[in-house]
């Protein structure tokens, strides 16, 4: 059954965290003057934080609309999305590495070794089971990004026995608590966990929920929900040491804090935007190369760093060529896994043009790959567990 889709134009504003991830990885090719005048501002660990609130809101979106009463193809989804990707570029790193920088013997049992190693740690709970170093770094992230994953497939199948406003009314709240008492323990660490990111996927599906749910009660539920995950966004800012101890400098907390503000409400704002047509083309387009970006742009700084001295022609060259090997990435692996990622959904995804006429037309998904989708108005209570049984996404 084809579904109308509305897109959200979050393609740009996904590949701008990408590169702010870059900007602050590039230090070792950039002069070391230019490195210290926006280091203390850390912009590439602000766009992960802000990925995180985006995750919470279009993989809450994707759970509501298609996904319901269908947790296995929900988490097949997201695994053929993260690992293809992750593991080529894992593997392709250590080659490298085997090939320019790993001394001594026993060297491609060790390679073998690093990319099993590595590609354990996307998994929760798998840090420091093995001695082995990540070869990314941006490791982390993903791992927290896959636990967020495995959480939603979870959830998916209490959703079954949530079938009265009250029951989800109850959940929201006991499960806000939960989350909130979990995330205090946390911050009172001398060393927090992935748990400190808990506000920022909150924030993401409350910004969701609270737009979208038909119940006026439980809109007001999530609104308050949501405006205590930002607070505990605010907390979590404030709450890092002032000095970062491993890449000797001092963290600018207030001006962190502002900038993450700014991105949130950019993010609210364009939650609510309406395009279509050249222009969501050209979003989709941007945000098709934000993750190929985030996960390919390490081992093309490290190769930069090897090979030349620090100057500004080389960060740019090598900006360009993270680029460029994200394009590579996306259309030689991403782009025909498309195909797969639609006949798990089973469904035929349309775009429907914001400015069009009711008829939808054929259309590639949306920035993330997640349909934005425009079901029937005969809904739950409660939007996300409305029961979409007609096989879409």
């Amino acid at each position: 059954m084809d579904h109308a889709l509305t897109y959200k134009p979050f393609g740009a504003f996904r590949l701008l965290l990408a590169a702010c991830v870059v900007l602050q990885h590039i230090h070792p090719v950039l002069p070391s003057g230019i490195v210290a005048r926006e280091e203390h501002l850390e912009l590439g660990s602000l766009a992960v934080d802000v990925f995180f609130l985006a995750s919470g809101y279009i993989i809450t979106e994707a759970v509501a609309r298609v996904y319901l009463d269908r947790p296995f193809a929900f988490l097949a989804n997201r695994a053929v999305r993260l690992l293809p990707a992750v593991v080529l570029v894992i593997t392709l790193t250590a080659v490298m590495w085997a090939a320019f920088i790993a001394q001594g013997d026993h060297i491609v049992p060790r390679m073998a070794k690093l990319i099993a190693a590595s590609v354990l740690h996307l998994f929760p709970f798998t840090k420091g089971v093995t001695s082995e170093y990540e070869i990314l770094g941006v490791m982390w992230a993903l791992r927290v990004e896959f636990t967020f994953y495995l959480v939603c497939f979870a959830a998916l199948f209490a959703m079954p026995y949530l079938t009265t406003a009250r029951r989800q009314g109850a959940v929201l709240v006991v499960g806000a608590i939960a989350l909130g008492v979990v995330f205090a323990v946390d911050s009172t660490r001398t060393t927090p966990t992935m748990l400190r990111f808990i506000p920022y996927f909150v924030l993401g599906a409350g910004l969701y929920l609270a737009s979208s749910l038909p119940s006026r009660t439980l809109a007001r539920i999530v609104g308050v929900i949501a405006a205590v995950a930002c607070v505990g966004v605010v907390v979590d800012q404030c709450n890092r040491p002032a000095f970062h101890e491993a890449a000797g400098f001092a963290r600018d907390r207030l001006a962190q804090t502002l900038i993450m503000m700014l991105l949130i409400a950019l993010f609210a704002a364009l939650s609510v935007m309406r395009v279509g047509g050249r222009l969501a083309r050209i979003d989709r387009a941007l945000g098709d190369l934000s993750f190929p970006l985030y996960v390919v742009h390490e081992p093309v700084i490290v190769v930069a760093a090897l090979c030349f001295a620090p100057a500004v022609p080389v960060a740019i060259g090598t900006a360009l060529t993270a680029l460029a090997a994200a394009w590579v990435l996306y259309a030689g692996l991403e782009k025909p896994l498309m195909a797969l990622r639609t006949r798990i959904r089973k469904a035929d995804i349309a775009f429907a043009d914001a400015a069009a006429a009711p008829a939808p037309a054929a259309a590639p998904l949306a920035a993330d790959g997640l349909p934005h989708v425009r079901t029937a108005p005969a809904m739950a209570p409660l939007g996300v567990l409305s029961r979409v049984r007609d096989g879409a996404a």
